[in-house]
């Protein structure tokens, strides 16, 4: 679209935020339209999961969109009441925390829930995290590739971004858990077999508001503008 206007100074532009990650820098309390239609749509199967991980007292991992933002899985994790989740925006994630919150957890209700982001950040230089992470990924060759390949990926504080962010986990949760006698299910990524899943009533009202308010901006020839909506009101 800047592209266009650039070439076409007549083209009129509006901006409409559109990422189901919901990591446009929007004021406290907007979303960006696709956030809410993948959080509903996500709901049920990790639901399902839930249940499996009750009915056989193991530990779900669950891992989800978000390579640089927190927002799905914190949206997944609050209506699903997970044990923990794990998000980029947490820079000093500790693995014996980890492992201590979950284990209690487990002892207490039999189950657990772990939601991961996929950016998560592990700083091998805090607490115990290195020798944990060398003991679980000693016994996994997968997660161990998964790690190494993440290393050229860093974040702006020299953290590795990880590929397969839930694999890691899920080695560092059954190595760490192994003596208490908890067995782990990975359940895989929420990605992109979601992304055309049908569109919640909220992202449906979203868009007739800024569809709305597109027109009539443009129409008083008012452009190069980022709209969203805020408490149903654009």
């Amino acid at each position: 679209s800047y592209q266009l206007q650039k070439e076409h100074p007549g083209f009129l532009i509006i901006g409409l935020p559109a990422t189901m990650n919901n990591d446009i820098a929007l004021p406290y309390g907007a979303s960006t339209y696709g956030f809410d239609s993948f959080v509903q749509a996500t709901i049920p199967v990790v639901e399902d999961g839930k249940m499996d991980a009750i009915s056989t007292n193991r530990v779900l991992v669950v891992e989800v969109f978000g390579r640089d933002a927190g927002f799905v899985a914190l949206g997944i994790g609050k209506k699903v009441n997970a044990t923990r989740i794990l998000i980029p925006e947490e820079t000093n994630l500790d693995l014996k925390e980890l492992l201590q919150d979950l284990t209690r957890y487990h002892q207490e209700h039999g189950y657990a829930v772990i939601i991961v982001s996929e950016g998560i950040k592990i700083n091998k230089g805090l607490a115990n995290n290195r020798r944990i992470l060398l003991e679980a990924l000693s016994q996994d060759i997968t997660a161990k590739a998964a790690f190494e390949k993440g290393k050229t990926d860093l974040d702006a504080f020299g953290h590795p971004k990880l590929e397969n962010a839930g694999l890691i986990i899920a080695a560092v949760l059954k190595t760490g858990l192994k003596q208490a006698g908890i067995n782990i299910s990975l359940a895989g990524k929420l990605d992109y077999l979601f992304r055309s899943a049908p569109t919640s009533a909220g992202d449906l009202r979203m868009c007739e508001l800024l569809g709305k308010a597109s027109i009539e901006y443009l129409s008083q020839g008012q452009h190069n503008l980022i709209l969203y909506v805020y408490n149903d009101k654009v």
